[in-house]
């Protein structure tokens, strides 16, 4: 019997995607793309697990590309623009009929400062359990995230249900004996959840 969902966010809640606010930012800051992603690149690993924060990776950035502005505020900007105005809603929706019967949780590669955005935009309120890559110190497909969660909810593999837009993420759940679904689509997703017998 199914008794908790864990949900991946970027691509199954939000539709933007990450590698995008970059694009995005070195398009405001009238920097070399190529350039910048090398820069990205260096330091992205650490971000994602709080060895380094988005406000110090800006000061690295203004440094190496000796600018005269506020790169964090841009970058505040690039992630609304790509990632804020790409909730799915639809899911949120489908998230909020799901909460009555069932654990909710949250597992996400994701770094500090988007995580506290969206928390203040009220987009994780309907989940039980927060589990991020930044804050427990591992990423997908790392095992050791999805046995964090499991034993953050208490349950066994076979009660719990993991999406994710990535392949390589579903199978390492899939190997510790979590149902998985491969999120493509809502209608998709609800088809597969109806067949594991989740009522939706």
């Amino acid at each position: 019997m199914i008794k908790a969902i864990i949900f991946d966010y970027g691509g199954v809640i939000t539709l933007g995607k990450f590698e995008d606010i970059y694009d995005k930012l070195a398009e405001y800051l009238k920097i070399n793309p190529e350039d910048f992603i090398k820069i990205r690149d260096k330091y992205l690993r650490r971000m994602f697990i709080g060895k380094i924060s988005t406000e110090r990776f800006c000061e690295i950035v203004k440094k190496e590309f000796n600018l005269d502005c506020d790169v964090l505020e841009y970058y505040k900007k690039a992630y609304l623009e790509v990632i804020s105005k790409n909730i799915n809603q639809d899911m949120l929706k489908l998230i909020k009929k799901l909460k009555n019967n069932y654990k909710l949780i949250l597992l996400s590669n994701i770094l500090k400062l988007h995580a506290d955005m969206n928390e203040k935009e009220g987009i994780f309120s309907d989940f039980d359990e927060l589990i991020f890559s930044y804050n427990v110190g591992f990423v997908k497909p790392d095992q050791r995230i999805y046995n964090l969660a499991l034993k953050r909810i208490n349950l066994r593999p076979e009660e719990c249900i993991f999406i994710d837009d990535y392949k390589d993420n579903i199978k390492i759940a899939y190997e510790l004996g979590i149902r998985t679904i491969l999120y493509k689509n809502e209608e998709d997703l609800i088809k597969n959840l109806n067949g594991l017998g989740v009522k939706c």
